[in-house]
This record gives structure tokens, C-alpha cells and sequence, in this order.
């Protein structure tokens, strides 16, 4: 597909010299999804990724000499799947939708992950609300199958942690990203919020902690978790938490770990990345 002419884009791989115009591109696409991160981070992530060349494919769609698309597609490796691709970013400038350089792109990213030898190729959809439908609606007009049902989150406060602000704000902006979430009492005990993300069927647990107790507390849940069968449910933390406690957190079995000032769509981002994981595994 790479090289071949449409009515309106043709198709090539992407190199370091296109470096400028992949930066140009993804700040488009950034800003208009309102992810924030820096220009460093993407000139930083695209160059590694040019450089990946066996487990990175970026496709360039070019009109008169400029780049209007582009696509990321990369691959890994999962121990009960084996290698699977992901369509992880695809964009068109706005004035060139409608023209089929989306559908086009895709395309081009089946035949490279079918290339690769990948099980499947996927894409894991989590945008807010208004556009979730419409998106499914256009993934499934391309060839793509709807498995998953939305995402869901259960956040917590354990123990004597009464500070639920943090929490009600965190609830509320991945409830705007497109995930379901629940919010449990407050002063759950480890084993009530294992109970309560078993029965709600969640696939995260988010735990808002500032009140120390981390180090007790958290353990507990996640054994909870264990202990009902539902260790495949991620736990997440965020709040105020020493660094020097994230090791022991992360070897008692907590994913990922947020301090203040965390960027909600970088930490989003990284939590979609590991329920990926999660359900490829399962």
C-alpha cells in the first residue's frame, strides 16, 4: 500500500527528515484532542519510535507536497497472545476529512501488522462521549469489530481519608474522557472497595490517598483482590505519596502511581496502556 496513489494523498513511510512535519501533525492532533505534552516529549518519542523500525511503522499521507496524515502502528509482544499490533494514533487535518486518507491509512497499517505477523491489529477507543459513537461507527465501517464494553473505574478513599476533593475531580475528568466511573463511600475499608469494584465489574481501581496509611492499606486491597479471585483488576494510585513509597506500592502489586500535579490525559494515557495489556492478556 505504502507508495500507491489515491485521489487525494499518496502514502509513504516516514524517516528523520520527515521529523518537522510529524511534529507539525501530532501538535495538530494533540491540541485538538487537548492532550498536553511537549514539543521535547514528541520530538523525543517520534525519534525513538524512526528508530524502532521492526516494532514502529509511521505512515506519512502526502497532497502537493505536504504532509496531511499520518499513522502510528506499533507491535508487542503478549505472552498468551503473542505479537499483537495496535493502530495507535491516526490523524487528517480537518479540511481533509471526508476524502478516505483515514480509511486509506488504515489500510496501509493492516498490511504492515499482517507484514509483521501480528494476531490482530487493534485500536482501543476512549474519547468523551459525544464522539465515542460516531468513532465506533467509523472503526467498524473500516473492518474493525467492537469487543470491549467502556472502560470502568472505581475510585476509592480507604481508611480514615476524609480529603475527597481530589478524588471528585479525578472522578469527574475520566468520566469526560469516556470512561464509566464509580465512586465509593467515604472511609471504605480495603475489603468493602475490593467488594465494591468485584460487583461494579471495573477494570481499575483508582485509590486517592492523603492521609498516609498508603503503605497499609493499599497492600490490603489488592490482597483483597486476590483473595476474591479478581487479581486481573488494576490498582492504580494518586494524591499525596512519597516517592520513596512508590517501590513498595509497585511490589505490592499497585500499576502505576500519580503525584500531585499529574497531567489527567498523559495519566489516562498511561492507565488505557495498561488495561490494553490487561485484556490482551486475559
Amino acid at each position: 500500500m505504502v507508495g500507491s496513489a489515491r485521489p487525494d494523498a499518496v502514502l509513504r513511510i516516514a524517516h528523520i527528515d520527515d521529523l518537522p512535519e510529524l511534529l507539525r501533525l501530532a501538535r495538530e492532533f494533540y491540541d485538538e484532542d487537548g492532550f498536553v505534552t511537549s514539543d521535547g516529549e514528541l520530538d523525543r518519542n517520534f525519534r525513538t519510535l524512526l528508530a524502532a523500525e521492526s516494532s514502529a511503522h509511521i505512515c506519512l499521507a502526502i497532497k502537493d507536497a505536504s504532509a496531511i496524515g499520518f499513522a502510528l502502528t506499533t507491535t508487542d509482544v503478549i505472552l498468551e497472545s503473542g505479537l499483537v499490533a495496535e493502530l495507535q494514533d491516526l490523524y487528517v487535518m480537518p479540511a481533509h476529512r471526508g476524502t478516505g486518507v483515514g480509511a486509506l491509512l488504515m489500510e496501509d497499517a493492516k498490511e504492515w501488522a499482517k507484514g509483521q505477523g501480528a494476531a490482530l491489529l487493534e485500536i482501543v477507543v476512549a474519547p468523551n462521549g459525544r464522539d465515542v459513537s460516531g468513532l465506533l461507527r467509523y472503526y467498524t465501517a473500516n473492518g474493525f469489530r467492537d469487543e470491549g464494553r467502556r472502560l470502568r473505574m472505581l475510585v476509592v478513599k480507604l481508611g480514615q481519608d476524609g480529603h475527597d476533593r481530589g478524588a471528585k475531580v479525578i472522578a469527574t475528568a475520566f468520566a469526560d474522557i469516556g470512561f464509566d466511573v464509580d465512586i465509593g463511600p467515604l472511609f471504605q475499608t480495603p475489603e468493602e472497595a475490593a467488594r465494591q469494584a468485584i460487583e461494579n465489574d471495573v477494570h481499575v481501581v483508582g485509590i486517592s490517598s492523603q492521609a498516609a496509611g498508603h503503605k497499609t492499606l493499599v497492600p490490603a486491597l489488592v490482597e483483597a483482590l486476590r483473595a476474591e479471585g479478581a487479581d486481573d483488576i488494576l490498582v492504580v494510585c494518586g494524591g499525596v505519596i512519597p516517592p520513596q513509597d512508590y517501590e513498595f506500592l509497585k511490589q505490592a502489586g499497585v500499576s502505576a502511581i500519580f503525584g500531585p500535579g499529574t497531567n489527567i490525559p498523559a495519566a489516562a494515557a498511561e492507565i488505557l496502556g495498561l488495561i490494553r495489556k490487561q485484556l490482551l492478556a486475559a
